[in-house]
C-alpha cells in the first residue's frame, strides 16, 4: 500500500502547479496535528516531525545513484536546513499560540521574502506588478490578524520571522534543482533539526498519551508528502514566484480547520482578507508567466 500512496506521489511529479495545491492541503493536515498536541511541549512536536520525515526518506535512498556531493550543494543543503529549521520552530510556536487561521496567514508571507531573496540569489525578476499584487496579498493577512485580539506582538514577530525564514528556504530549494534529489533535500533537512533538538527534547522528555500517537504518526505521513510535493514544485517550474504564490490556497484549508475541528470563528473581515490574498496570489501568479 505504501508503495501505491508513493507511485501516486511521483505521478504529479511533472506537474508542479497541481504538486503545490496538494502541498498545501498536506501541509494543512500537518497544522492539524500541531494543533491537537497541546500536551507536548513545541520542541518535542517539531523533534517528532523530523523523526518521521527521517524515517520515511531512509527506504527511498538506495535507489538514488552514488555521488559524492560537492561543497556547493553541501552548503546549499544545509543553509536550506538551518533556515528551514529555524522557520519550523517559530511557526509551530505560532500554531500553539494563536488561531490556526491567523498562524497560516502569516506564514504564507513567505512568497514576498522568497521572491526577494531569489531576485538577488538567482537572479530571477520580479515585475513591478507583482510588488503590487503581493501588497494587495500582505493587506489581506494584516486584515485578518489586525482584528483579533488574541495575538500578541511577539507571537506576530514571531510568525513574520517565520515566514521570513521559509522564504530563504524555499529559495535554496529551488537553487539545489537538478543537484540534489528531493529525498536528500529532505533527509538533510530532518536530519538537522534532530541534531539541533535531539538532546534538549531527551533530557525534558513528555510521553504522548492516547490519541497523541496517532497525531504524531499523521504528522510525519503529511509532512512528508508535503515536503516531496513542495520540493517537486519548487524544482520543476521555471519561476519561482508562481509556485510560490500557490502556497496561499493553505489559507483556505486554515480557516476551514479551524472552524470545523477547534470552533474559531471565520469573521467577514476574516473572509475579506482570504479573498484579498488569493486575488493578490493569484494576479501576481499570472504576471510571473
Amino acid at each position: 500500500m505504501r508503495q501505491s500512496v508513493i507511485s501516486g506521489l511521483y505521478w504529479v511529479q511533472q506537474r508542479p502547479l497541481l504538486a503545490m495545491l496538494l502541498s498545501a492541503f498536506c501541509f494543512a493536515l500537518m497544522n492539524l496535528c500541531v494543533k491537537l498536541l497541546p500536551g507536548l511541549p513545541n520542541h518535542e512536536v517539531v523533534f517528532f516531525r523530523s523523526l518521521g520525515l527521517a524515517l520515511l526518506c531512509l527506504p527511498g535512498l538506495h535507489k538514488l545513484p552514488v555521488r559524492k556531493l560537492d561543497q556547493s550543494i553541501q552548503k546549499d543543503l544545509f543553509l536550506r536546513a538551518f533556515f528551514g529549521t529555524l522557520g519550523l520552530i517559530a511557526y509551530f510556536y505560532t500554531l500553539k499560540a494563536m488561531p490556526l487561521a491567523s498562524a497560516v496567514s502569516l506564514q504564507y508571507l513567505n512568497p514576498i521574502f522568497a521572491s526577494l531573496v531569489a531576485l538577488f540569489l538567482l537572479s530571477e525578476p520580479v515585475r513591478a506588478r507583482q510588488w503590487l499584487f503581493f501588497g494587495i496579498s500582505f493587506s489581506g493577512v494584516l486584515l485578518i490578524r489586525g482584528f483579533n485580539g488574541q495575538i500578541s506582538g511577539f507571537a506576530l514577530g514571531v510568525g513574520i520571522f517565520a515566514a521570513a525564514c521559509s522564504g530563504f528556504s524555499y529559495t535554496y530549494v529551488r537553487k539545489l534543482r537538478g543537484r540534489a534529489a528531493p529525498n536528500q533535500v529532505i533527509l538533510w533537512f530532518a536530519s538537522f533539526s534532530l541534531v539541533l533538538l535531539g538532546p534538549y527534547t531527551l533530557l525534558n522528555w513528555v510521553w504522548p498519551i492516547g490519541l497523541d500517537w496517532l497525531w504524531i504518526g499523521l504528522l510525519g505521513l503529511s509532512t512528508y508528502s508535503a515536503q516531496v510535493l513542495m520540493t517537486w514544485a519548487y524544482q520543476g517550474n521555471k519561476r519561482l514566484a508562481l509556485v510560490a504564490g500557490l502556497n496561499y490556497t493553505g489559507l483556505i484549508y486554515a480557516l476551514l480547520l479551524g472552524w470545523l475541528v477547534f470552533g474559531e470563528q471565520i469573521s467577514l473581515l476574516a473572509l475579506l482578507g482570504m479573498g484579498l490574498i488569493v486575488a493578490g496570489v493569484m494576479l501576481g501568479s499570472r504576471q510571473a508567466d
